[in-house]
């Protein structure tokens, strides 16, 4: 649920949702 800029682009938490852009 939060947004963290973190250089992995298949970076998932635990509800399947990747965040995988900063300014998603």
């Amino acid at each position: 649920m939060a947004n963290t800029p973190v250089p992995a682009p298949t970076w998932v938490t635990g509800t399947g949702f990747r965040v995988s852009l900063p300014h998603s």
